[in-house]
């Protein structure tokens, strides 16, 4: 029987990667960002309305949140589905979204994470950010906290640090994949050698052409930063790291709880922009590269050599006053 799953994350934290990885298996499928809370209207949702023309009534239907129900309405409605994807299916869903881990806790969940000291800097992320966050960057770091502190709370989660996706040749995420979803290993392994067949394959929307990143052999970080003292700082890096130093980590529920009213304090307590956070950080995107480059010539002479980084510093330091 196929497993249902989700894929979940804040941007910039893997998901695209976890899926492309979930996807090089035949056997496997994750949908992209289709988002059956949303209008049928909605641009993913449409892509899956034009191979599934029944799968309208899925989309804005109560309960919203509820993704298991709707995955196992659509293969049913679609028996060839669950047919070709006998290991799972699923769909990814990226953003800072505890609702989705509340109505769907029989749901087995791919959660990935990033080091908020690079994830609040990168570079796409601060594009995204309003004029009023990047002045103020404490709410976001608050929100994309406990959203982390959230997926303790349940079983049935795999967490992934974007970190990880570096260790044993870039084997370490494909193995935990393999073992949470029973998805074969030696078909994803090295998924970024398999980039044309997963587009190849029944993709249901345009997004293997348009995420070079995800097909990239794990390298280079992207993203550098140091941080300038803060008390911010000092109060939600021992929260956030103690989990994130614990990823597959279980605690107590009350200690949960107890973190979580101190990181809420903490929003109505502290003021910190980007400037006030951070002595320098540099970063670049990915995207801008391409994964033939890369296997080629290795990807940080290719970002050196196209000059991709964008550095920025923030404030003088005692060095730069001399």
């Amino acid at each position: 029987m196929t497993k249902l799953a989700l894929i979940l994350g804040a941007p910039k934290t893997g998901t695209t990667t976890a899926t492309a990885i979930c996807n090089a298996d035949p056997r496997s499928h994750f949908l992209f960002e289709v988002d059956f809370s949303r209008p049928s209207h909605a641009p993913r949702n449409l892509e899956i309305i034009q191979n599934f023309a029944d799968a309208f009534k899925l989309f804005g239907a109560p309960p919203a949140h509820d993704v298991g129900r709707k995955l196992g309405e659509l293969l049913r409605a679609n028996p060839g589905l669950e047919e070709r994807f006998s290991a799972a299916f699923g769909v990814k869903l990226p953003g800072i979204r505890p609702a989705l881990l509340d109505a769907n806790k029989d749901l087995p969940v791919v959660f990935t994470v990033r080091n908020i000291r690079t994830w609040l800097c990168k570079n796409t992320n601060i594009e995204t950010f309003r004029a009023k966050d990047r002045k103020n960057i404490v709410p976001t770091a608050v929100a994309y906290t406990k959203f982390f502190l959230k997926s303790f709370e349940r079983d049935n989660i795999l967490r992934l640090r974007l970190v990880d996706l570096f260790r044993d040749d870039g084997t370490y995420w494909p193995r935990m994949l393999s073992g949470f979803l029973g998805i074969d290993y030696d078909e994803i392994k090295n998924w970024w050698e398999k980039r044309d067949a997963i587009r190849e394959e029944a993709s249901y929307t345009t997004w293997p052409t348009r995420h070079e990143s995800a097909f990239m052999k794990p390298q280079f970080f992207d993203t550098e930063a140091t941080l300038a003292p803060h008390p911010f700082w000092d109060g939600i890096l021992p929260i956030f790291d103690k989990y994130f130093s614990s990823p597959q980590g279980s605690f107590a529920s009350t200690e949960i709880a107890s973190d979580h009213a101190r990181l809420d304090a903490m929003a109505k307590q502290f003021q910190m922009s980007l400037a006030d956070g951070y002595t320098d950080f540099r970063s670049f995107k990915a995207g801008g590269l391409k994964s033939r480059e890369t296997a080629d010539s290795g990807e940080e002479t290719v970002v050196r050599a196209k000059g991709l980084w964008t550095w920025q510093r923030l404030r003088e330091t005692p060095e730069d006053e001399d």
